[in-house]
């Protein structure tokens, strides 16, 4: 446990920290702003890694990151999202993008579509899928492991479109980040086979 002892004759600008008992317990603080008074919702007592939903993330100052500071502690990015976190290491959620493997238009059955994730995540299978359209698949089989996997959609009834992507949540990397949602769905255009 440390302490900041009160000196008469001196006083200490804080600013965008999370100080257990708040910024008040600190005698001669100029409490400016942006400071939280909460969990960090650390990984673990050993891995000072903020956790999804910590309240650390995207509350930092970028103002006060040297613009030769581009990276955190672990090599990431420092800021992710528009603004810094509070800690040395920036919150890495995995994203996800989907793409069609088949172009914007196909007539094949079943359509290949790729997701691939930032890094490695586990859990990731074939009811973690969202489908819609015009078309009406009914189906995604996802195969694949780490980073890229492919879903082969089937089950479609009419012409139109197919519409695929992945929510937030479905997925979790090695320090058991969740995902976020894909930013936007792959939309492929399908035409019933002559």
């Amino acid at each position: 446990t440390s302490s900041i002892s009160p000196h008469t004759n001196a006083s200490l600008t804080v600013s965008h920290n999370d100080i257990q008992g708040g910024c008040a317990a600190i005698a001669n603080a100029d409490c400016s702003g942006g400071n939280l008074d909460a969990d960090p919702l650390f990984v673990s007592d050993a891995d000072l890694r903020v956790s999804a939903g910590s309240p650390a993330i995207d509350a930092g100052s970028n103002a006060a990151v040297p613009v030769d500071v581009t990276t955190d502690r672990d090599g990431n990015p420092r800021i992710v999202h528009g603004a810094v976190d509070m800690g040395a290491y920036e919150f890495q959620a995995p994203t996800v993008a989907v793409a069609s493997a088949s172009g914007g238009a196909t007539s094949a059955n079943p359509i290949l579509f790729t997701a691939t994730f930032s890094k490695p995540v586990t859990g990731f299978g074939t009811e973690d899928v969202t489908l819609g359209g015009t078309a009406g698949a009914t189906t995604a089989i996802v195969s694949g492991d780490g980073a890229v996997y492919s879903v082969a959609v089937s089950g479609m009834t009419a012409s139109g479109t197919v519409i695929v992507g992945i929510p937030a949540g479905v997925a979790q990397d090695e320090s058991d980040n969740w995902n976020t949602a894909s930013p936007s769905s792959a939309v492929v255009e399908w035409t019933i086979p002559t």
